[in-house]
């Protein structure tokens, strides 16, 4: 593949003519003559061949002894023209020929071996035909340095004019036999596996006993070798099978890890797998970067993903990375215990996630990362298999008030769907979940746990157990009369403290005295010792669920209203006791009004809204009136819990999709292991020979190949037709590239001389590959390419001009090109991800764009849903089932992420009255400005 360079000159120094450099090339010094050839290999390399310096650089240039003008001189004969207009090879080159002579016959080592690199990317025959005598002979020299470039070029060579040296396979199989040197002996088999497999076949069987003593290096070759020879079906697969296994057990990381991956790769042996499994486990184990295990890591997912069965003895080998305190490798770690876990090692498993995470009492972002994982770990191991869910979720209960919020939220979730799926389980877990109630101090906790009490407690003794833990959290009530007792039984000892507190920062006035000075006058008012009360009546100790009241949650008020009314309805139906049914209907009350009353007073932190008193107000009279009206009973009791049974169903209905499509992705038909190759492609037959098919599937990985109709949509318009040049571009996005195809047409009827296409860009884009100059005749038109490297979503613009000129005219021409937006759409694709995830980022995201929403379109909720999803290319993370039916209004999470990781977050919130317009918001988050600008744009779109 050819690769062209061009390099910038220097705008302020003026270009020297041809004269001016043969005269800097004639000088005594070598100074000047290394910056004259500088700027001779500059002036080439930007397109002027100076075809009239050749004969002063063989004159005065190839007879000096400096180092760095030699180095300069084999730059100038890699890119200097060798052949005359008529294709013929230049009479100099004879000269220059004799001297690349001369130079492989060197005493010094280093300036055969340098000549010896410059012949590989020497690409004429007539040159290298007469050097092919001295590069045999080079191989044989007593340096390592020169034999070892002699290698390649003999490769270069071969490659560029097999018929130069015919024997080429044979001379270094040869070298094999003799040579020594690890480099030397890597060389060799690099250039026999590719220029004769047969023959490095041939070589591998009957050294095979001896390769193992390879060097790293040339073991790696040897790997790569048999990987492809044996995709083709080698006979000899067995022996070499045998290789690979021994090569496990050697000192170098780097064989160990081909060797492993090749075992894995190459054999459906389950054996063979589990052991080169093992192998590259151990070797992540010791390896001390953690990326180096997560690169060995993802090897090992990957392996799991497709070959489960049979891999379970290779969890004793991931365990001990749970214990790693890099949170990616032990979330790696995790998900490949999860791929692996079954009935036999379940408990196993569950005993070092436990272990794990009764270690993880850290206080940082980080640590509570861990507990979350490792939570829904064993959540996951516990709903697979029932048998392990009491244990499990006793463990999670019983350390549950050492969790952080986000890990005790992971935690209530398991609980939920375990009090759901598991009706056994339910009273002993309510029991114990309710008595760590006082232990709590998240408002978030305490609304999952009134929650959980609300919903299942389903016996008389369960509602006994909720009621007392609830009313030891909420404390003394009413709240209001109890705060204000509190606030009249202060102290005279705390008041003069107060006093003292409130002098130290007086209020002062200025006072002149009997002498002329000022006298400082201080006065303690009312309001300020009220204040200074208050604040130490908010500041003492309370129950927790009161503190939460007190602080301002309100929500958690609303909850706890509901909770209160479910468990005394819930009494009633289960319990004949009148006088007790009372006492707790009249109890609920009084907290619910005390709430209500507190919330309007001096003593909390926020004063209560109107939508949590009209809430609360509800509860009170459903309170009085459920038992004439039963379908209150039924909202209230049937109704709320069949919401959230039906939310368990749906994602389990979702999982076991997902499982079902990655299992139909990974699954093999009986006549796919069948090889016709008549009924096969050629390309097919190719890529699946060629050890860099993996290769070329990982490069092509995210691109869409496009249809022609499609790609017609891409084609801009950069002039019009009216002006003296034309120009159009094909935008194609190819992962972190956009690749420009420019088509440029001279509508004049005179050539257009030096005609440059300057392009520039604004945002995360940098232009890695420009056009270059060109001439262009009458009506005549030619394709020029441009590359620009993508290294973010945000906004970004090309724009430029196009200059050239006549052959009259005495100044360039310009014409400016219309801009090209970078288009989010082609970088951003529908992502999912858990619930707890999705808000955990909203918390955390900081850049936020709110977009108002008016449509009069004629559809409905749903299908201005979809619209907007396909608009957007976000995925929907709300349920289907909370988006079915008919209803004025409709609420949805969407989410997606770019191909450079940046996750996009949406919250719709939408309604629609009968024959009206469809009204509401969208909040963009994410963590760079573009991505929420650039959504927000396509919504209002």
């Amino acid at each position: 593949m050819s690769c062209w360079t061009l390099v910038q000159q220097d705008s302020f120094l003026e270009t020297p003519s041809s004269d001016q450099l043969k005269t800097a090339l004639e000088s005594k010094n070598d100074y000047v003559k290394i910056s004259a050839m500088k700027t001779i290999l500059r002036i080439i390399i930007n397109g002027d061949p100076l075809s009239s310096i050749l004969m002063h650089v063989i004159r005065f240039v190839m007879p000096s002894r400096s180092k760095e003008l030699k180095k300069l001189l084999y730059y100038y004969w890699e890119i200097c023209p060798k052949y005359n207009n008529d294709g013929t090879m230049k009479q100099e080159m004879i000269l220059a020929c004799n001297s690349f002579r001369n130079d492989l016959q060197h005493p010094n080592e280093y300036i055969r071996g340098a000549t010896l690199r410059f012949l590989c990317k020497l690409k004429e025959p007539e040159l290298l035909e007469p050097l092919i005598p001295t590069v045999r002979q080079c191989l044989e020299h007593r340096h390592a340095y020169v034999r070892k470039n002699a290698i390649m070029s003999v490769f270069s060579i071969y490659q560029t004019s097999s018929h130069l040296i015919p024997d080429a396979a044979s001379l270094i199989e040869d070298v094999l036999v003799v040579e020594t040197e690890g480099t030397c002996k890597r060389n060799a088999l690099i250039v026999l596996c590719t220029i004769d497999p047969e023959h490095a076949a041939s070589w591998l069987t009957n050294n095979f006993d001896n390769l193992i003593s390879l060097n790293a290096s040339s073991l790696l070759i040897v790997i790569e070798f048999i990987r492809k020879i044996v995709i083709v079906n080698s006979p000899d697969k067995t022996k070499y099978f045998s290789l690979l296994l021994e090569l496990l057990h050697v000192n170098s990381s780097s064989v160990v890890f081909e060797a492993s991956t090749s075992l894995m790769n190459m054999t459906t042996n389950i054996q063979i797998i589990k052991t080169a499994a093992s192998r590259l486990l151990d070797l992540a184990t010791r390896e001390a970067d953690n990326n180096a295990k997560l690169i060995m890591l993802d090897r090992i997912a990957d392996l799991v993903q497709h070959e489960k069965s049979g891999l379970d003895d290779i969890v004793t080998d991931v365990l001990p990375f749970l214990a790693n305190t890099d949170f990616d490798v032990c979330e790696k770690a995790i998900s490949i215990l999860l791929g692996l876990v079954t009935s036999r090692n379940v408990d196993d498993i569950l005993e070092h996630l436990q272990k794990e995470l009764s270690k993880s009492n850290g206080e940082s972002e980080n640590d509570d990362a861990r507990r979350r994982a490792l939570t829904e770990a064993i959540h996951h191991c516990a709903i697979i298999f029932p048998q392990t869910a009491a244990t499990a979720i006793q463990y999670l209960l019983s350390h549950i008030s050492d969790f952080q919020s986000k890990s005790a939220s992971s935690v209530l979730s398991f609980v939920k769907e375990v009090m759901e799926k598991f009706p056994e389980l339910r009273s002993a877990n309510l029991t114990k979940l309710l008595l760590s109630l006082k232990e709590f101090r998240a408002g978030k906790i305490f609304r999952g746990v009134v929650w959980i009490a609300g919903e299942y407690c389903l016996t008389e003794a369960d509602i006994r157990t909720a009621w007392k833990s609830i009313r030891a959290s909420i404390g003394e009530i009413p709240i209001l009369a109890s705060e204000e007792q509190l606030l009249n039984d202060v102290s005279d000892r705390q008041e003069q403290e107060l006093l003292v507190d409130v002098q130290a920062a007086p209020s002062s006035s200025r006072k002149i005295l009997a002498d002329g000075t000022y006298a400082t006058e201080s006065a303690v008012t009312s309001e300020s010792l009220n204040a200074a009360k208050l604040e130490a009546v908010r500041a003492s100790k309370k129950p927790p669920l009161r503190t939460q009241i007190l602080g301002g949650d309100y929500y958690l008020a609303t909850v706890l209203a509901s909770a209160l009314t479910k468990l005394v309805m819930r009494y009633h139906q289960i319990s004949d006791d009148r006088e007790r049914l009372n006492a707790l209907r009249a109890e609920a009350t009084l907290i619910m009004t005390s709430i209500i009353r507190v919330g309007q007073s001096k003593f909390v932190k926020y004063t209560i809204d109107d939508d949590s008193v009209e809430r609360i107000l509800s509860c009170i009279k459903v309170l009085y009136s459920f038992e004439e009206f039963l379908p209150l009973q039924k909202v209230f009791l049937e109704d709320t819990k069949s919401a959230f049974s039906h939310i368990v169903v749906e994602n389990e209905k979702r999982q076991k999709a997902e499982a079902s499509l990655a299992n139909e992705r990974n699954a093999m038909q009986p006549d796919d292991t069948l090889r016709i190759r008549q009924l096969s492609r050629a390309i097919e037959e190719k890529a699946e020979a060629s050890f860099e098919a993996d290769v070329v599937q990982a490069a092509s990985d995210g691109i869409v190949v496009e249809d022609l109709s499609s790609k017609l949509d891409h084609v801009v318009s950069l002039t019009g037709y009216t002006d003296p040049v034309y120009v159009e571009a094909y935008v194609k996005i190819q992962q972190f590239d956009i690749i420009l195809d420019i088509l440029i047409v001279n509508r004049t009827d005179s050539t257009l001389q030096n005609l440059c296409l300057e392009l520039a860009t604004l945002g995360e884009l940098k232009i890695v590959e420009r056009p270059s100059p060109l001439n262009l005749a009458p009506r005549a038109f030619n394709s020029v390419q441009a590359t620009i490297k993508v290294s973010s979503t945000d906004s970004g613009v090309i724009f430029g001009a196009v200059s050239f000129g006549g052959k009259a005219s005495e100044e360039d021409h310009v014409v400016n090109l219309s801009s090209i937006s970078l288009n989010l759409m082609d970088y951003i694709k529908p992502a999912a991800c858990p619930e707890s995830k999705f808000r955990s980022m909203w918390t955390e995201f900081e850049w936020e764009n709110k977009v108002d929403i008016s449509s009069n379109e004629n559809i409905n909720l749903m299908e201005f849903l979809h619209k907007l999803m396909k608009k957007t290319n976000m995925n929907c993370l709300t349920p289907d089932a909370s988006l079915r039916g008919d209803c004025g209004f409709l609420s949805a999470n969407l989410y997606a992420r770019s191909i450079f990781g940046e996750d996009a977050l949406m919250s719709l919130s939408v309604e629609k009255s009968t024959d009206g317009p469809i009204s509401g918001h969208v909040r963009i988050r994410s963590k760079t400005q573009g991505i929420a600008l650039t959504l927000g744009s396509l919504v209002a779109a």
